[in-house]
């Protein structure tokens, strides 16, 4: 039986009322890796420090002091670089509607595709900036020390982190499995509005 025309409506109205949910969990979620970034910035920074003392000794004190002036900017401008490594457009499958329908993509693969691999890859590069930090005053050596990895990213060398702690936070998670769940009820609902125009097309 197809969608009637009120039905269709009512099916367009709760289709805008997910993607304004699924924003907001998306700005929620960038939030939260910014404040996840600024409690594990420091503490990478310091566990380095403490774990290379020759090296910190060969760096002297003006060095010492540019690192710590370097990581206080990049705290300041956290949401920038949560917005480099994790908020672009294509990370967020309901900002996908310009290139294909929602209800072609297969919810289920694409999200846990996200979960399992881009979430935990995406928070190591994010976590790797402050190993950039590191590296430029030669206090580790992505590829010899390896917590932290040297790779290209396009054009230019990006470090990832793999170590203790390379991970998302809880609250990240969270937020991202309420954001998987909310785009699965998206997809359910946007392929039964294809279904219910496709069949008054028919009918007509």
């Amino acid at each position: 039986m197809s969608e009637s025309v009120p039905a269709i409506e009512e099916i367009d109205y709760r289709l805008a009322e997910l993607l304004r949910a699924l924003d907001v969990l998306r700005r929620r979620f960038l939030e939260e890796a910014a404040a996840h970034g600024r409690r594990r910035f420091p503490e990478l920074v310091e566990t380095e420090l403490a774990g290379y003392p020759l090296r910190v000794e060969a760096l002297g004190r003006a060095a010492l002091d540019d690192l710590r002036r370097r990581l206080d900017e990049q705290l300041d401008d956290m949401e920038a670089c949560v917005e480099a490594h994790l908020g672009a457009d294509d990370h967020w499958a309901h900002l996908l509607r310009g290139t294909r329908a929602w209800g072609a993509i297969d919810s289920g693969e694409y999200l846990r595709g996200r979960r399992g691999t881009w979430l935990r890859a995406a928070t190591g590069r994010f976590l790797g900036e402050a190993g950039r930090l590191l590296a430029d005053v030669g206090v580790v050596r992505p590829g010899d020390d390896l917590r932290w990895s040297l790779h290209r990213d396009g054009k230019e060398w990006a470090v990832s982190y793999y170590g203790d702690g390379a991970t998302p936070s809880d609250e990240m998670i969270a937020l991202f499995t309420a954001y998987s769940a909310t785009f699965d009820e998206l997809v359910t609902l946007d392929r039964r509005r294809v279904d219910g125009v496709q069949r008054a097309r028919e009918a007509s």
